[in-house]
């Protein structure tokens, strides 16, 4: 775990300890080390089935980069998704998204993080209009969380429950999770019937986060990233998120996600 922590780490990324257990728990994860047993490259393929899986953390090292480690890493979590049945998904960064394309990745939706380092200090806080969401409205987020990406998360998403705090929140149309990261807050994903709930949702969640945050939101929902900037966000980076196979084309609009749940989990 000590060598996966230090790739993500080097690499800038937020993922903590529990994300990889998650992640190692419910997929398949695959590395490369030197002969001295150095860690010098990750991979990890979740399949969430039905008909897909997601690829992440497809990690190499400054001096092993520009070798085909990342190449070989990602063959491996195709072919384990593909022998599942499974379509294989995952998030690219611009550069990330040119090489995915080789390997027969078509482009869905595109999406940007943004991030916040304090919260705002003016004003009062407003009631909260949502109540905190936890581990036992697990029914209740599974149900939405399949109808928006296809495919049962429940075992994900009752680890993520147990980490949200009260910045997790739920509405009757519409749910938040959220959960801590090594360098911010998560906040995602947001599921709801609109963009009006969604935004309800984001505004009693920020009230609720002192430290750092961080956001994945599709670009076409227009008024969360109203709010992003009034909140005192920036954007960080973009990314895309891509299919591979028949049927890439049901994952090519965002619909009623309208915040995700980081790259590393779809």
């Amino acid at each position: 775990m000590s060598g996966a922590m230090a790739l993500s780490a080097e690499a800038g990324w937020n993922q903590t300890a529990a994300d990889w257990r998650i992640m190692l728990e419910l997929g398949a994860g695959h590395g490369l080390t030197t002969v001295e047993g150095d860690l010098v490259g990750t991979a990890v393929s979740l399949p969430y089935g039905p008909d897909f899986g997601w690829i992440s953390m497809v990690l190499v090292t400054g001096r092993w980069r520009r070798q085909g480690l990342a190449t070989a890493l990602l063959k491996r979590c195709i072919a384990d998704l593909e022998d599942k049945g499974l379509m294989a998904g995952l998030d690219a960064t611009p550069d990330g998204a040119r090489v995915y394309r080789q390997h027969g990745f078509a482009t869905g939706f595109p999406f940007t993080r943004w991030q916040r380092t304090a919260p705002l200090t003016t004003g009062a806080a407003a009631m909260p209009v949502s109540d905190v969401l936890g581990p036992t409205d697990l029914a209740v987020v599974a149900e939405r969380d399949a109808a928006a990406a296809g495919c049962d998360r429940r075992l994900l998403l009752a680890q993520l429950l147990e980490r949200g705090g009260r910045a997790a929140r739920i509405l009757p149309a519409g749910v938040l999770l959220s959960r801590d990261g090594r360098l911010a807050r998560q906040i995602g994903p947001i599921l709801a019937d609109s963009e009006t709930v969604a935004c309800t949702l984001l505004r009693d969640a920020l009230a609720e986060v002192a430290d750092p945050v961080f956001i994945d939101v599709p670009d076409a929902h227009t008024a969360i990233r109203s709010i992003l900037t009034e909140q005192g966000f920036s954007q960080q980076r973009s990314f895309v998120r891509m299919m591979r196979g028949p049927g890439h084309s049901r994952l090519a609009e965002p619909g009623q996600v309208y915040a995700l749940a980081g790259p590393e989990f779809a």
